[in-house]
């Protein structure tokens, strides 16, 4: 059996006086069409058996809730006893300090509706939102960019490999100097033989702060000259 919502005003007092009227679940009640889940539903229930269930308006408007202010079916049921706007929004007249229904029922009213009915709900919610938009937004399609992925490059250690080869082989042409080898495609090789390759060892480690690396590149590059300088009998004296 189906319980109907009792809509006959309280003689000593009415939930909706006590109330603020431009409180946003206020105005959400007063422009839901109640109605067409009452006629929706209703033949989903026993008319001459079985234990009355809740109202209608009470589980669509639970349900609502449960979306609206994205929370659980016990929370739900708690925080419904606590607030006036909340019971309103469901159609209570009088305020109730207790708990509107066990959190199960709202399972058991899911399972009831089905899909037809969630959607049926879903689509009460769009046709009142846009009541409250213009004609010319209707076209229009609002996206929030706040976790959207930036168009930003970062410095990361391949891309300052790359800048730092870049610049060095640009002096290296710039003045003319002889180079043995072009290190463009050998860059994760990068440390490789030769004075070139040793000296972007070093300007690899600065540029990365890793001074305890650069001192070690810069020594190692300064025993090759050393060698060089001795294979080809040339006098450290005058080479530095």
């Amino acid at each position: 059996m189906i319980k109907n919502t009792n809509n006959s005003p309280s003689l000593f007092s009415n939930l909706s006086d006590m109330l603020n009227q431009s409180h946003p679940l206020y105005q959400l009640a007063e422009k839901i069409d109640w109605g067409k889940f009452e006629t929706a539903f209703q033949p989903l229930y026993c008319q001459d058996n079985g234990r009355p269930g809740k109202p209608i308006r009470l589980m669509c408007g639970l349900l609502i809730l449960k979306h609206l202010r994205n929370l659980s079916d016990e929370s739900l049921v708690e925080q419904w006893s606590e607030n006036a706007y909340y019971q309103y929004f469901c159609g209570m007249q009088e305020f109730t300090p207790s708990a509107p229904c066990a959190s199960s029922e709202l399972v058991h009213f899911r399972k009831r509706i089905g899909e037809a009915g969630i959607e049926l709900i879903f689509q009460e919610s769009i046709r009142v939102n846009n009541e409250d938009n213009e004609d010319h937004h209707h076209d229009t399609a609002f996206i929030d960019s706040t976790v959207q992925e930036k168009n930003i490059t970062y410095p990361t250690d391949a891309k300052l490999h790359k800048k730092i080869v870049k610049k060095v082989l640009g002096i290296v042409k710039k003045l003319g100097l002889p180079l043995r080898q072009s290190y463009t495609f050998v860059l994760k090789d990068i440390y490789h033989k030769g004075v070139v390759g040793d000296t972007v060892n070093v300007l690899l480690a600065a540029a990365a702060y890793n001074f305890k690396r650069a001192m070690k590149a810069l020594w190692y590059m300064l025993q090759k000259i050393c060698e060089i300088l001795f294979l080809n009998n040339i006098s450290q004296k005058w080479a530095f």
